[in-house]
Protein backbone atom coordinates (compact mmCIF):
# COMPACT_ATOMS: atom_id res chain seq x y z
CA UNK A 1 0.00 0.00 0.00
CA UNK A 2 1.11 3.19 -0.98
CA UNK A 3 -0.05 6.61 0.69
CA UNK A 4 0.68 10.39 -0.68
CA UNK A 5 -0.04 13.15 2.38
CA UNK A 6 0.36 16.40 0.67
CA UNK A 7 0.38 19.30 3.69
CA UNK A 8 1.71 21.97 1.33
CA UNK A 9 -1.72 23.52 0.95
CA UNK A 10 -1.70 24.31 4.86
CA UNK A 11 -1.12 28.32 5.43
CA UNK A 12 -0.93 27.94 9.13
CA UNK A 13 -0.60 24.97 11.57
CA UNK A 14 -4.31 23.36 12.62
CA UNK A 15 -5.78 20.55 14.25
CA UNK A 16 -6.09 19.40 10.18
CA UNK A 17 -2.63 18.85 9.87
CA UNK A 18 -2.00 16.74 12.83
CA UNK A 19 -4.86 15.04 12.04
CA UNK A 20 -3.55 14.04 8.70
CA UNK A 21 -0.78 12.19 10.70
CA UNK A 22 -2.85 10.20 13.48
CA UNK A 23 -4.64 8.88 11.06
CA UNK A 24 -1.78 7.18 9.89
CA UNK A 25 -1.26 5.64 13.47
CA UNK A 26 -5.16 4.25 13.07
CA UNK A 27 -4.33 2.31 9.48
CA UNK A 28 -4.46 -1.20 9.09
CA UNK A 29 -1.73 -1.54 6.68
CA UNK A 30 1.05 -2.76 8.44
CA UNK A 31 4.96 -2.89 8.12
CA UNK A 32 4.60 -3.10 4.15
CA UNK A 33 2.95 0.31 3.67
CA UNK A 34 4.74 3.42 2.39
CA UNK A 35 3.74 6.76 3.20
CA UNK A 36 4.83 10.16 1.91
CA UNK A 37 4.06 13.53 3.06
CA UNK A 38 4.77 16.50 1.61
CA UNK A 39 5.47 19.56 3.49
CA UNK A 40 7.30 22.67 3.40
CA UNK A 41 6.09 24.58 6.96
CA UNK A 42 8.61 24.03 9.30
CA UNK A 43 6.33 23.46 12.27
CA UNK A 44 4.62 20.50 10.03
CA UNK A 45 7.82 18.73 9.28
CA UNK A 46 9.22 19.30 12.76
CA UNK A 47 6.33 16.96 14.14
CA UNK A 48 6.19 14.69 10.88
CA UNK A 49 9.41 13.82 11.81
CA UNK A 50 8.65 12.92 15.45
CA UNK A 51 5.79 11.56 14.32
CA UNK A 52 7.94 9.45 11.81
CA UNK A 53 10.23 8.46 14.65
CA UNK A 54 7.57 6.93 16.38
CA UNK A 55 5.71 5.29 14.10
CA UNK A 56 7.84 3.64 11.69
CA UNK A 57 8.24 -0.28 11.54
CA UNK A 58 4.98 -1.79 12.83
CA UNK A 59 3.28 1.07 10.83
CA UNK A 60 5.49 0.68 7.52
CA UNK A 61 7.90 3.48 5.72
CA UNK A 62 7.30 6.95 6.44
CA UNK A 63 9.24 9.52 4.42
CA UNK A 64 9.14 13.48 4.50
CA UNK A 65 10.05 15.47 1.25
CA UNK A 66 9.43 19.04 0.30
CA UNK A 67 7.77 18.47 -3.30
CA UNK A 68 5.13 16.32 -4.92
CA UNK A 69 7.32 15.33 -7.49
CA UNK A 70 10.28 13.87 -5.19
CA UNK A 71 7.20 11.98 -3.31
CA UNK A 72 5.82 10.78 -5.72
CA UNK A 73 9.29 9.50 -7.33
CA UNK A 74 9.98 7.58 -4.12
CA UNK A 75 6.32 5.99 -3.74
CA UNK A 76 7.21 4.85 -7.27
CA UNK A 77 3.87 6.62 -8.76
CA UNK A 78 2.52 9.26 -10.93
Amino acid sequence: MKELINCLEQENTDIDSVDKLFTVANSPWGDKAKRALVADNKLIIGLSRMFQLHMTGEHGNIEIFKTVKEAKDWLRIQ
